[in-house]
Formats: C-alpha cells, sequence, structure tokens
C-alpha cells in the first residue's frame, strides 16, 4: 500500500507500477469487507466492487478478475484460521518511532493488512496485489514484514508467531517471512 516504505528501506520495488494502480485498492476493499463482514457471498461483494469501479473505467472490465481472486484468498486455510481466530485486524493502520541514518529517529508508517490473534500471539499478513507471484515477491518483502512484525509486537504487547504475504492474484500465501528478515 506504501511504495515510498519498500523504496525508504533500501528494498527493491515489487514489480513495475500497475497500468490500473487502483486494482490494488479494489482487492484490499474487497478483502477487509470479506473479513469484516463474513459470510456474504459474490452477490454482495460485486456491488461494493461496481461502487468502487464507477468513477474507474479502467477497472470495470477487471471486476470478474478482481472477485475470482478474492474468492481464491477467501478459500485459503490461512483466511479460514483468521476468521477462527479470537481478535482480528484488517487494514490497521500504525507508526512507530524507529532508528533512521546516523542514528536520528525516524517515523515508520504503515498498515497492517490482516492481524489476527490466537492464544495470545498474532499472525499478520501483507497483501501483495502484483502480477509476480509469491517465488518473486517473498524475498523482496522479507524486511518490511519483519518490520511490521516488530512494530506490531511492541505496540500490542503480544508476540507475533508468523509473518507473511499473500499473492493475492496467485492465491498463494508465503511461509513465515520472520526468520528470513534481516
Amino acid at each position: 500500500m506504501f511504495p515510498f516504505l519498500q523504496y525508504s528501506l533500501g528494498c527493491e520495488p515489487s514489480s513495475p507500477p500497475s497500468p490500473t494502480p487502483a486494482w490494488g485498492t479494489l482487492i484490499r476493499l474487497l478483502l477487509e469487507h470479506a473479513m469484516r463482514h463474513p459470510g456474504g457471498d459474490r452477490a454482495r461483494l460485486q456491488r461494493l466492487a461496481n461502487w468502487f469501479a464507477v468513477d474507474k473505467p479502467e477497472l470495470r472490465r477487471v471486476l470478474p478478475e478482481a472477485l475470482d481472486t478474492v474468492e481464491r484468498v477467501m478459500a485459503s486455510e490461512l483466511w479460514r484460521r483468521a476468521l477462527a481466530a479470537e481478535e482480528r485486524q484488517v487494514e490497521a493502520p500504525f507508526a512507530a518511532r524507529v532508528e533512521g541514518d546516523g542514528g536520528v529517529p525516524d517515523i515508520l508508517y504503515g498498515v497492517v493488512d490482516l492481524a489476527f490473534r490466537k492464544a495470545g500471539s498474532w499472525s499478520i499478513l501483507d497483501y501483495k496485489t502484483d502480477q509476480a507471484g509469491l517465488q518473486a515477491l517473498a524475498p523482496r518483502s522479507c524486511e518490511q514484514v519483519g518490520l511490521y512484525a516488530s512494530r506490531w509486537a511492541a505496540l500490542t504487547g503480544d508476540p507475533v508467531i508468523y509473518a507473511g504475504i499473500l499473492a493475492a492474484r496467485h492465491g498463494e500465501v508465503s511461509g513465515d517471512l520472520l526468520g528470513e528478515a534481516t
């Protein structure tokens, strides 16, 4: 959601910008709605997608693909685990003080796409809506996901036991990236 964050952390961008940046916003909107209002059907998501795309003609032709993408995610084991969790947070913004260049404090801004708590520990998931698959996205996301996980643990006071990414277009969920973050 914040491509500038990848650059400021020295990470490579995950892929060239999409010709329709609104695609990522649409997918996040639909996933947020589906997690906040479980049990909804495709028709409900279709109405929300139509509303979002009313002034975005470039999106109208890909609405069926967006709905298919969201339904693939909703069918995943990780999604079921999140729905069964004792607490869920979606599109949760945060800001945290971090050490910057030369020891000068900086502020890290981010949005955790999905966090869910079970048995006193958190799992967090960052959505990637690029066309790239998991194999390309995971190595580029380790640092970002690691920072998000450490900040989330500090903000909530509970450990993060899983932090990964979802390559939404492919319906692929990474393994735990915490051990791979630098």
